[in-house]
């Protein structure tokens, strides 16, 4: 039996459940249609690239998330520490087969996808992090910050500073992730932290 079900939520703690269900991946989504928008020079050739991304980007991912939040019955977004090994792994697994096909994307069809190789890389290492983190320090990271500053922090490095109104939305998933107690404090902010560390970093050692 679902311990939240027997719990009256307040009207800011559903706001925060919405908030915290509608940014699990809307970041990342952003990055491969905006990078897709000026890698490819017609809608057929943006519509393919796209539905490769979100196949890595959106059901890979998803599969686990809603095998966990079934079997657990998890209703805010929240996945146990114990359990985001499965989640991360296959995270993981699916973002190496992303950087494999966007490797290989010019020789296929002559387009260029080194920014979504370099965005690939660095989120790959970046969940590699985490898994480490979760599971050899016990320590439960964030991952909708990850997600979103990681995810930013690409735009801002390709676009610019145009882009940088984005990280506003990161306070407002940082208060739904405590408003939720999903996380404390330290997780929220070390994983914003992570998140812009890792890519800016990754996109730096390719000449960014």
């Amino acid at each position: 039996m679902d311990s939240e079900s027997n719990v009256q939520l307040t009207t800011s703690e559903r706001i925060a459940r919405i908030i915290s269900l509608l940014t699990i991946s809307p970041f990342q989504v952003v990055v491969y249609l905006a990078f897709a928008d000026v890698i490819c020079s017609n809608l057929l050739e943006e519509m393919l690239l796209n539905t490769i991304s979100g196949t890595f980007y959106l059901v890979i991912p998803f599969l686990p998330l809603i095998y966990i939040t079934r079997k657990k019955r998890i209703k805010n977004a929240s996945i146990p520490r114990e359990d985001r090994f499965l989640l991360l792994l296959i995270q993981i697994i699916g973002f190496i087969g992303a950087s494999f096909v966007y490797y290989f994307y010019p020789v296929w069809t002559g387009l260029n996808t080194e920014i979504l190789l370099i965005f690939t890389i660095g989120y790959t290492i970046l969940n590699a992090i985490c898994l480490v983190i979760t599971i050899g320090l016990k320590y439960k990271i964030s991952l909708h910050m990850t997600g979103a500053t990681s995810s930013i922090t690409a735009l801002v490095m390709v676009f610019g500073w145009q882009w940088g109104f984005l990280y506003l939305f990161c306070i407002l998933i940082g208060w739904a992730r405590l408003k939720l107690h999903a996380h404390t404090r330290s997780q929220v902010i070390s994983g914003t932290i992570l998140g812009i560390i890792v890519i800016l970093l990754t996109f730096t050692s390719f000449g960014f």
